[in-house]
């Protein structure tokens, strides 16, 4: 394995690292999958678990995921971001799951029905303070109000550090919508953020 500059940003690192997975794991080498299966899975069982409650359903969508990765892995060495395409994968494994068991219909009904769940560590980023319980509880009234789709933009690009560009094609939209969404669920945010400690100090 090639050795890794002192020079460059964990973020760099991170990129090159998975580089160097998807090339063994293009050459055959089974345990470049299983590296790349402990460095991602809690991320991906995290996302699958927004959409669906169903941990069993979140698991095997993982399972399957990586087997069919190993299946083509000859074409390994295309794939770009290894996180954005596994994330991709899942989320759309777990929707075929729910439509083939009748918990949502078709593909455009599934995006609308399911409704993404919201209890990530985002909070924890935006609370720390004493009375953060107390805070967590009007964060989670406040985020209650976002649509499913503002709730997993907000999700990708605070949680996963995706950029609008990776949003946009793994919610399939523009890159415009994933920028209105982000703008209308903080504006939403803040709005209630404002109302919830003005209620406070009443």
């Amino acid at each position: 394995m090639k050795r890794v500059s002192n020079d460059c940003t964990p973020q760099m690192k991170d990129v090159i690292h998975n580089d160097e997975l998807l090339q063994q794991l293009q050459a055959g080498e089974h345990a470049a999958l299983s590296v790349l299966m402990r460095n991602h899975y809690q991320g991906l069982y995290d996302y699958g678990c927004r959409f669906c409650s169903c941990k069993d359903t979140v698991k095997d969508a993982i399972q399957e995921v990586f087997i069919s990765l190993w299946q083509k892995r000859s074409a390994a060495g295309g794939i770009g971001s290894i996180r954005y395409y596994l994330l991709g994968a899942v989320r759309n494994q777990v929707l075929k799951s729910l439509r083939r068991d009748g918990r949502v219909a078709d593909f455009e009904d599934s995006l609308q029905q399911v409704d993404f769940q919201v209890d990530y560590s985002i909070e924890e980023k935006l609370i720390r303070r004493e009375d953060a319980e107390q805070r967590t509880i009007q964060l989670r009234r406040v985020l209650a109000q976002l649509s499913p789709r503002q709730k997993e933009a907000l999700y990708l690009r605070y949680y996963q550090d995706m950029d609008a560009s990776q949003i946009a094609a793994l919610m399939q939209v523009s890159p415009q919508s994933v920028y209105n969404l982000l703008h209308e669920a903080i504006r939403k945010l803040r709005i209630g953020w404002d109302s919830s400690l003005l209620l406070r100090a009443v």
